[in-house]
Formats: C-alpha cells, sequence, structure tokens
C-alpha cells in the first residue's frame, strides 16, 4: 500500500518530458536548390545532408548546395540510393541504371 501511495506521489509531482522541437526548412530554386525530386537522403557523420536526385548528387553545407556530376566522378548522374560506411566514412552512391559511385571520406572524388 505504501509503494502504491509513493507512486502516486511520484506521478503527481512528475513533470511530463519535454518533447523535442522539429524543426522544417524547405528549399527550392530561391534557395539555389534546382531538382524536382529528391530520390535519396543521408546525413553523413559530419552533419551534411547528401541529396540523390535525377541531376547528380547534392550535398548542402548549411549555406549553398554543391552538385556532383559525371564532371566529378559519379558513375551517371541519377542517384537512387545513398550508404555511408560506418568505419571509415566513405560515401557510397547507387545509380538508376545500377552503377555504383564511392567517394573517399577525406578526397574530394569518387571512383
Amino acid at each position: 500500500m505504501l509503494l502504491l501511495a509513493l507512486l502516486a506521489l511520484l506521478l503527481f509531482w512528475a513533470r511530463p518530458a519535454a518533447a523535442q522541437q522539429a524543426y522544417l526548412r524547405q528549399f527550392g530554386p530561391t534557395e539555389g536548390f534546382q531538382p524536382p525530386f529528391v530520390y535519396a537522403l543521408l546525413q553523413d557523420r559530419q552533419g551534411y545532408p547528401w541529396l540523390g536526385t535525377g541531376d547528380g548528387l547534392v550535398r548542402y553545407d548549411g549555406s549553398r548546395f554543391v552538385t556532383f556530376t559525371t564532371k566529378e566522378g559519379l558513375a551517371e548522374d541519377f542517384v537512387v540510393s545513398l550508404r555511408e560506411e560506418p568505419a571509415t566514412g566513405q560515401l557510397w552512391v547507387g545509380h538508376y541504371q545500377g552503377g555504383i559511385s564511392v567517394k573517399m571520406a577525406a578526397a574530394g572524388f569518387f571512383s
């Protein structure tokens, strides 16, 4: 009985847990993001969001969007999947026609 009374007292005085605030920001052509569709999304271990689009792989650094395409070494521009290797930080990029590109963690190029 005493245990039940203590539990009721704790529940009465306990404050409800505060929920996390959700923050949502929309980007479009005005902010420098041109592609109409995003097919893959990943946040790397440095905190950068990577977006797979039909026009290439896009990274947002907090102020601008940088697009990587076949010119930077991607197998093709249409990106449909993203994965980061936990042990090495390598970014694996899957493409629409089945190709794979890999970005080394420290290097700025794809293989």
